[in-house]
C-alpha cells in the first residue's frame, strides 16, 4: 500500500516538475537566433495557412511608411585589393543626393518620425568628386547625419564574427542588421547581441517608445514586460505588398523624389517612417521567398510594436497545460492516448517509433496552436528527442522497481472485475 502511494506521489511530482523542465527548455531554445532546419517547413506551413490563405493578418497603415529606393542613385568608386592598390571600380551610393535628402528633412527635425538608413557606409567616396572649393559629398552627408537623432545607419559584423566592422560615419546611430540563417533562409532576428551590441529595430523602437531592452534575474525585460530576445519574425509587410498587390505600398527613387519642391518632399513624409534601402538587387531568402532587406528590418520592428515577443502569463498558462499533457504521458504508463497508439500502430512498421512520433505530433498541434493563438512559434525538434529518452528512461526505471509490472497486475484485474 505505502509503495503504491510513493508511486501517486512521484508520478504527480514528476509531472509537474517536468512540466515545468519543458517551459525553461522552450524559452531557452526560443532565444536562440537559430532554428533546426527540419522545423521550417512546419513554420512556412503554418505562416502560409495563417496569413495567405485565412488571410488573418491586419496590414500597417500605409500612410505610416515612405520606402525610398536608392538601388538606381549610385556613383562609382575605386575598388581596392588588401594592399591598397585599386582592381576595378564598385558601386556606391549617391553620396550628394542622400546629403540633399537629408538636409531637406534636418529644415525640420520632427516632421519625420523615424530613418531607418538600411545602407552600409563602408567606404569613402572618392576625392575627385570634390571639385574647386565645393564641399567633398561624405563631409556633407556626415555633417547631416550628425544633426539627425530619430535615424539609424546599419552596419555588421565581420567574417570572423568576433568583431565589428564599422561605417565611415561613426556619429549617426548605427544597429546591427545580421542575422543568422537555418538553411540559408531568414527566419529569427535577434534584438540584441552579446547583450550590448543593439539591433537596427531595437534602436528604432526604444527611441519612438522612450524605452530600454533591460535583463534582469536572467530574463529579457522592455516596457516592464518580459520578452524574447530572438524570435521568428512574422512578416507583415513582404515583397508582394510593395511591388505585386493591386493595393501596393509606394516605393519611391530617391533621384525622383529630389525634383520636388523641398516643402513637397516634407508634407510627403509628414509622420512617417522612412525607409530607405536597395529594393532591387539586397534580396534575402525568408519563408515568404526572396524579401528585400530593409523589410527584415521593419517587420522586426512592427514586431515589437504588436508585441509578438512578449510573454504573456496567458502564454505561460498555456505552455504549462499542454506540457503538463504532455508529461502524463511520459510519467503515466498506463494513459488512454498510449494505450490507442500500441493498440493503433502495433502491426505496422512504424510500432517501433511510436513513442517518438506521438511526442512530435502532439508538439507540432502546441506549436500550431501558439503560433494561431499567440503568434509564437516553439523549437520542438530537441523537446521531442528530450521526452522520448525522458520516456524510455522512465520505463527503464519502472521496470526495474516494478512499478510497471503491478500496473499491468492491477489493470488486468480489473479487467476480470469488470467481466
Amino acid at each position: 500500500m505505502k509503495k503504491q502511494q510513493s508511486f501517486k506521489i512521484f508520478k504527480l511530482s514528476a509531472t509537474l516538475v517536468n512540466a515545468l523542465v519543458l517551459i525553461y527548455f522552450t524559452f531557452q531554445l526560443l532565444n536562440q537566433p537559430f532554428l533546426h532546419g527540419n522545423e521550417m517547413p512546419l513554420i512556412q506551413g503554418a505562416a502560409y495557412f495563417k496569413n495567405i490563405i485565412l488571410n488573418i493578418e491586419d496590414k500597417p497603415a500605409k500612410k505610416d511608411f515612405m520606402f525610398i529606393d536608392v538601388a538606381y542613385d549610385k556613383q562609382l568608386i575605386d575598388k581596392l585589393d588588401t594592399n591598397g592598390f585599386p582592381i576595378g571600380k564598385q558601386p556606391i551610393i549617391d553620396r550628394k543626393k542622400l546629403a540633399r535628402f537629408l538636409n531637406i528633412l534636418n529644415s525640420k527635425p520632427n516632421n519625420q518620425k523615424f530613418v531607418i538608413c538600411d545602407i552600409f557606409f563602408a567606404d569613402p567616396a572618392q576625392p575627385d568628386d570634390c571639385v574647386g572649393d565645393s564641399i567633398s559629398p561624405d563631409v556633407q552627408l556626415k555633417a547631416e547625419l550628425a544633426k539627425m537623432k530619430n535615424v539609424v545607419l546599419s552596419y555588421h559584423f565581420k567574417n570572423d564574427v568576433d568583431s565589428l566592422d564599422l561605417p565611415i560615419f561613426l556619429d549617426a546611430p548605427r544597429g546591427i542588421a545580421d542575422y543568422t540563417t537555418t538553411n540559408n533562409t531568414f527566419l529569427k532576428f535577434s534584438l540584441l547581441h552579446r547583450d550590448t551590441i543593439k539591433s537596427s529595430p531595437l534602436i528604432m523602437y526604444e527611441y519612438l517608445n522612450k524605452q530600454k531592452l533591460k535583463k534582469k534575474n536572467g530574463f529579457y525585460w522592455l516596457n516592464n514586460k518580459r520578452v524574447l530576445k530572438s524570435f521568428i519574425v512574422d512578416f507583415r509587410i513582404r515583397n508582394y505588398d510593395l511591388f505585386v498587390a493591386q493595393d501596393h505600398y509606394k516605393v519611391d527613387n530617391l533621384d525622383a523624389l529630389l525634383t520636388l519642391d523641398d516643402k513637397d518632399v516634407l508634407a510627403h513624409v509628414k509622420d512617417r517612417i522612412i525607409i530607405i534601402g536597395d529594393f532591387q538587387t539586397d534580396k534575402h531568402e525568408t519563408i515568404y521567398g526572396e524579401t528585400v532587406g530593409p523589410l527584415i528590418l521593419l517587420n522586426t520592428y512592427l514586431a515589437l510594436v504588436n508585441g509578438d515577443n512578449i510573454i504573456t502569463p496567458l502564454f505561460l498558462l498555456f505552455l504549462f497545460v499542454c506540457f503538463f499533457g504532455i508529461s502524463v504521458m511520459v510519467f503515466y504508463p498506463s494513459n488512454l492516448f498510449e494505450k490507442w497508439l500500441v493498440k493503433t500502430f502495433e502491426n505496422t512498421q512504424f510500432k517501433y517509433a511510436i513513442t517518438f512520433l506521438s511526442y512530435m505530433s502532439i508538439l507540432i498541434a502546441t506549436s500550431l496552436l501558439s503560433f494561431f493563438i499567440f503568434n509564437t512559434h516553439l523549437s520542438i525538434l530537441l523537446l521531442t528527442i528530450y521526452l522520448w529518452v525522458l520516456k524510455n528512461v522512465t520505463r527503464f526505471i519502472y521496470m526495474q522497481v516494478g512499478w510497471v509490472i503491478k500496473e499491468k497486475q492491477k489493470e488486468s484485474a480489473s479487467q476480470m472485475e469488470a467481466a
